[in-house]
């Protein structure tokens, strides 16, 4: 009896051991999950309070230099291995500023990269504290993931240098990438985020590439186990894929180089800074718990987005690549199986085909004469740009001005010999729909979806009989291509939206092919819906004729009438202040991309007289004022030469830009033997321009080593660029942002 309970004892406490051990394998499985991720609210509200004192910190100036001796100092404090690189070695750009790069060691080879731009944006106002919590958030994640070792290495960067468009965009990523060759997977986030976030936007491409699939996929699973809300623009990434631009590229030096990359971009709410810093933190580690095994290696990227739930969802390359091959054999297939159809409807195109050219003409035409009128409203407001704040409006005056075109020579192309077989029109609708299908497929499948969608629903009209149907079939059939329309003209994408608007054979010539299927499909449903009596026919051709004129009109006399910046919206004024020194003389001249609306303006004791209808005036000035001092020294040895060059700032600003020409005064190309900046040089014109950046440190010291006979001559610009300030003259604001620039000429040969 003993003896089995002593068994028992045994069996229980060998039990009790197994399941703690079983239980730390699980737990040391993952582990990384359950570890606390929270900062201390108290360091976060610190370092806002601290890097707040330092805004605005662009690039190069000197609250940057203290921004990044504090962001040394926290990292040192924390223990982590970071190192600093300044732009000195860099080929082909430049800046003052520095990148900081913090590396944590994880369990694995695989390397995350979490990139922070360190400077402001320049398209954001002034008096928004935009880029002080991106360095919270970055520092928080130093302080937070080295705590405990991540699954994978990551690189925590504080690029300088980013988002600013003075002198190029992106140069920290650049620079980062230029010594950056890991033999290991990798995986990049880049964020950036407003002061008062609210939710996040998911930038999924640059310039001609896109994010891959896996990568999307595991940052908005993350996302969905956090308090953010995030939503992704699915047409955005089409946009990426046809090589445009947007401002949410930033990721493109990353994608171009094949690495894994997508850009979370927090926009404007009321999020408490330390609940956004906390959940961005929650993310990080869901995004690491998710890869704790590494990152995956494939680079699907025809991929495309669907909307489930308020959740997005990504249908695979090879799902859709499947889902075009079925529906295309499907269409190929149908004549077997509809011989009869298919048989009338190919002995129809052959009888009228020559309606296919004259209608494309026709509707061509019309749309170069609607693209004229836009482009005359333009001239008439005077301001090139006034159709990016009314994208939508100027797109719908388009259509409604080409409708009325054609609806106007409705009763002459009703004498032509058209075809009166309602079928016909279903088939050349079909026709052409197969043709713009392959020209998407080669030019880029990832839009062959847009096509196919408009000829499945084509198809369906072809086939039913009831006219609700086919207007039900109609409408449906213009669904996708309306949405992808209204994008692209309600978010920036400038280039396509102007490409369609503007551009008059190209874009015209594509928006005819893009119509004319569903105004063949109009025509053969205005065939079911036949009124009896010429008399009601008027009618209603006369109706629908004064209602798109009305519309058409309506919307030009509005569009002229709109201011292109009201009361409410600063109108921005860029005044330059030209001195040349060597004359001397001294202009000044206005520049607004809308008229100025002023008669007269004061400018530096001096009074101006101005038209107020124009956009560009230029005045003289007498007064100069003091210059910046240049200074060259020269010296010679072995053949070569050495010129030095010092550049003293003003005694009350220091220059926000220094522009440098080497001109070669020989016959011969210029000679650059060696430069202490980089430089881009051009044999055929024998100059070279030296790349500096954005506010460089006075005294500036330029050294340049030619050959013993090379006498050249350096153009100078310098730039004074004060802060951008808001002035009200009478009800009209402007956003004046003044810009001094001084003009040298000098032979450099010492002195």
């Amino acid at each position: 009896m003993l003896l089995d309970e002593g068994r028992a004892i045994t069996y229980c406490i060998l039990m009790k051991k197994a399941t703690l051990i079983l239980t730390m394998l699980l737990l040391s499985m993952n582990i990384y999950a359950l570890l606390p991720i929270n900062t201390s609210p108290e360091s976060i509200i610190t370092d806002i309070e601290n890097i707040s004192k330092l805004f605005p910190h662009s690039q190069g100036s000197d609250k940057e230099k203290e921004l990044i001796k504090y962001i040394t100092t926290r990292l040192t404090e924390t223990g982590v291995k970071f190192s600093v690189q300044d732009f000195q070695n860099a080929v082909g750009y430049h800046s003052f500023s520095q990148i900081i790069q913090a590396d944590i060691p994880g369990e694995n080879e695989d390397i995350l990269v979490i990139a922070i731009p360190l400077s402001r944006s320049n398209q954001y106002s002034v008096d928004n504290d935009f880029g002080i919590l991106n360095i919270v958030t970055g520092l928080s994640m130093v302080e937070s993931l080295s705590a405990h070792k991540p699954p994978v290495n990551i690189k925590i960067l504080f690029l300088g240098g980013e988002l600013e468009d003075d002198s190029g965009t992106s140069l920290g990523s650049k620079l980062f990438l230029s010594s950056f060759f890991p033999i290991s997977p990798v995986a990049v986030l880049y964020m950036n985020f407003p002061d008062r976030p609210g939710k996040i936007r998911l930038g999924t491409g640059g310039i001609g590439v896109v994010s891959p699939r896996w990568i999307i996929e595991q940052t908005t699973s993350a996302l969905n186990n956090t308090s953010i809300d995030y939503y992704t623009l699915s047409q955005e990434t089409q946009i990426f894929r046809i090589g445009m631009g947007s401002p949410r590229g930033r990721i493109t030096p990353y994608l171009a180089n094949d690495y894994p990359a997508i850009y979370i971009e927090g926009e404007e709410g009321d999020s408490s800074s330390i609940d956004w810093v906390n959940s961005i933190l929650y993310f990080t580690n869901n995004f690491l718990e998710s890869n704790q095994n590494g990152f995956p290696l494939e680079r699907e990227n025809h991929y495309q987005f669907v909307r489930v739930s308020g959740k997005t969802r990504l249908i695979s390359e090879l799902a859709y690549i499947r889902f075009l091959i079925f529906t295309t054999l499907l269409l190929v297939l149908y004549p077997f199986f509809a011989r009869r159809r298919f048989k009338r409807y190919t002995m129809l195109l052959k009888k009228h085909i020559w309606i296919i050219p004259v209608m494309v003409g026709l509707v061509f035409i019309f749309l170069l004469l609607s693209t004229l009128l836009i482009e005359a409203i333009l001239r008439i407001q005077n301001t090139p740009d006034f159709w990016q704040h009314h994208a939508m409006a100027f797109l719908f005056l388009k259509l409604t001005g080409a409708l009325t075109l054609y609806w106007v020579s409705h009763k002459i192309l009703k004498r032509l010999p058209f075809s009166r077989r309602g079928n016909f029109y279903s088939a050349t609708a079909l026709l052409l729909l197969i043709i713009l299908f392959v020209i998407v497929c080669i030019i880029n499948i990832s839009f062959a979806y847009i096509i196919m969608w408009s000829l499945f629903f084509a198809f369906l009209f072809s086939i039913f009989r009831s006219r609700i149907i086919k207007l039900f079939c109609l409408i449906l059939s213009m669904a996708w291509t309306v949405y992808f329309t209204y994008i692209i003209f309600y978010t920036p994408y400038n280039e396509l939206a102007d490409f369609l608007l503007f551009s008059r054979f190209a874009g015209n010539g594509f928006l005819a092919l893009v119509l004319l299927p569903h105004i063949f499909m109009s025509i053969r449903l205005s065939f079911l819906f036949f009124i009896r009596g010429r008399r009601p026919r008027k009618i209603m051709d006369r109706i629908i004729l004064f209602t798109l004129l009305f519309a058409t009109l309506l919307l030009a006399l509005n569009l002229l009438i709109t201011s292109p910046f009201p009361p409410e919206t600063a109108q921005p004024l860029i005044i330059r202040d030209n001195i040349d020194i060597e004359t001397p003389c001294r202009k000044v001249s206005l520049e607004s991309p809308a008229p100025f609306t002023l008669e007269n303006l004061s400018y530096e004791d001096e009074f101006f007289t101005i038209d107020p209808h124009s956009r560009v005036a230029e005045m003289d000035c007498e007064s100069i004022p003091p210059s910046p001092e240049i200074k060259t020294e020269l010296s010679s040895f072995l053949g070569r030469k050495e010129i030095k060059i010092t550049i003293n700032s003003l005694e009350d600003q220091n220059p926000s830009r220094i522009d440098l020409t080497l001109i070669s005064l020989n016959q011969d190309e210029l000679i650059l033997l060696d430069s202490n900046f980089p430089y881009s040089l051009d044999s055929e014109s024998g100059t070279a321009v030296i790349l500096l950046g954005s506010n460089p440190p006075m005294p500036l010291i330029l050294s340049f080593i030619l050959p013993g006979d090379q006498v050249v001559e350096g153009q100078f610009e310098i730039h004074f660029s004060p802060p951008v300030q808001i002035e009200v003259q009478g009800d009209k604001k402007f956003a004046i942002e003044k810009k001094q620039i001084f003009n040298f000429k000098r032979k450099l040969i010492g002195e």
